[in-house]
């Protein structure tokens, strides 16, 4: 029987069969689990909580892929302790539930299996100094546990290359630690490319994990620690300014609507970079940022023909209008008279006091960020407006969202912050002027947007108005038509 089970094994491991594996070895994967062991992506990005299941998830990638003939694969895990985790599972289904015997067993780094029909699994640590072993070899699994606290140059220096030659998969799991190469890695995995898919799932995915755990982490663990090791969010632990935001539900695949106005949000720099965001309004004031402009080093004359280039490129249609710094004014002038495309600008206040601009414009971002009435805006607590890619349960709704394109803007969302408070002083109600180029601009738009611009300049910015700023939009627009 035992012989038979074997057999059975590698048969249907040999045929692709993960389903009727999984079966034979009494692992039942949750949802989460499924929904990665079934992706056919080259790459794809486990972004789990604790204790979600991430470990026997790999294991069984592993397992499964070991039965087949001749195939290599490396547990790769920021030391050679760590990557006893996963290769535990590995031998505890191979050698204990289907009893194979290796021809080689090695269980003390560096740990090594091999079987008789010519797979071979190796346990692999990015530490600096063991990094040499990483390189030569080709792979057709490749397993990263623990990616976020490994450095982050290894992937690119040392582990892609060894998937080249026989088009391995590479698997990475991990909780996250801050915004690091974890996130870069994330991002990559949602931003469209079919060889990449990311996954994100909270520890309460786990059907066997109790909740009296649950609770008790939420209790004992700061609101930070608690999102960050059991949620899995992306999340600082002081400061943020905008606590709202969360790329689970803010950020999303999104197509320029001819039928929508399209306007551009502008902050000028050279040294820091020159930022220009393309954004559309929805009728249900829903604010949609399709796109964005960054560079360092160069004139606002080159960034005005570049973005003009750009915005040609990616078969955008007339702008509406431009929004740009109010005390920029060498900058507006010169994009009116050399790029021919005009700006505005409004000044944000509240109740018509004459408060700080930047924290009004503040306010009225978080307000877009927070959920609104829809599909599962019941949701509360640290899980609230969580969204679960691998699943089609639906999220709620917001006014506010992002391309995954717009990689700047994303990170500043999350890194932008307030500075931290002196013990005995009061907290300062500014943001610290770091990592909010793209921020400002948002503000300028979102400025002009509440606004409404009056009727008269409305006219004006159109192609069939009156005055100078209708030779100004003609020339821009002969400009994004390459006329």
């Amino acid at each position: 029987m035992a012989e038979r089970k074997r057999q059975l094994a590698r048969i249907v491991a040999q045929r692709g069969e993960l389903r009727a594996f999984c079966a034979l070895i009494g692992y039942r994967p949750h949802r989460a689990q499924w929904a990665v062991h079934r992706c056919g992506a080259l790459r794809r990005v486990v972004r789990w909580g604790r204790r979600a299941g991430k470990t026997l998830l790999a294991a069984v990638e592993a397992a499964f892929c070991l039965l087949q003939d001749g195939k290599r694969v490396w547990i790769v895990a920021p030391d050679h302790e760590l990557t006893g985790r996963v290769w535990d599972e590995v031998v505890r289904i191979l050698c204990d539930v289907l009893g194979f015997v290796p021809t080689v067993r090695h269980d003390n780094p560096p740990r090594k299996l091999a079987f008789e029909w010519g797979s071979i699994c190796e346990g692999k640590s990015t530490d600096p100094g063991a990094q040499k072993s990483l390189v030569g070899a080709a792979v057709d699994l490749l397993i990263w546990d623990e990616v976020a606290k490994s450095p982050g140059s290894v992937w690119e220096r040392k582990l892609h290359p060894n998937l080249a030659d026989r088009q391995g998969r590479a698997l990475f799991i991990s909780t996250p630690e801050g915004y690091n190469h974890f996130h870069d890695l994330w991002q990559r995995g949602n931003g469209g490319d079919p060889a990449w898919k990311s996954f994100w799932a909270p520890s309460s995915v786990n059907p066997n994990l109790p909740k009296v755990a649950l609770e008790e982490a939420r209790r004992t663990y700061s609101r930070e620690a608690f999102l960050q090791e059991w949620e899995a969010k992306f999340t600082h632990f002081t400061g943020q300014v905008y606590s709202e935001f969360d790329e689970a539900l803010h950020v999303k695949p999104l197509k320029y609507d001819p039928d929508l106005p399209l306007a551009l949000a502008i902050d000028f720099g050279v040294e820091n970079p020159f930022v220009c965001l393309w954004v559309q309004f929805t009728p249900e004031d829903k604010l949609l940022i399709l796109d964005e402009y960054v560079e360092r080093g160069k004139t606002t004359l080159e960034n005005g023909e570049r973005l003009l280039e750009h915005h040609r490129q990616m078969g955008y249609g007339p702008i509406v209008w431009a929004a740009a710094d109010p005390s920029a004014k060498d900058g507006r002038l010169t994009l009116k008279q050399h790029c021919g495309l005009p700006t505005v600008f409004r000044r944000l206040s509240t109740r018509g006091d004459r408060v700080g601009e930047k924290r009004a414009g503040i306010e009225q971002i978080r307000r877009l960020l927070l959920p609104v009435s829809g599909p599962g805006s019941q949701v509360s607590g640290p899980t609230a407006g969580r969204r679960e890619p691998e699943t089609q349960d639906p999220r709620p709704e917001t006014r506010l969202y992002i391309d995954p394109r717009c990689k700047e803007t994303i990170r500043e969302f999350n890194l932008y912050r307030y500075p931290e408070r002196a013990e005995g002083r009061n907290a300062d109600e500014e943001p610290e002027k770091t990592d909010d180029h793209c921020m400002d601009a948002l503000r300028y738009a979102i400025a002009v947007w509440l606004a409404r611009i009056p009727e008269r300049e409305r006219l004006k910015l159109k192609a069939n108005g009156n005055g100078p700023l209708r030779k100004a939009r003609d020339r821009l627009m002969e400009r994004v038509r390459g006329d």
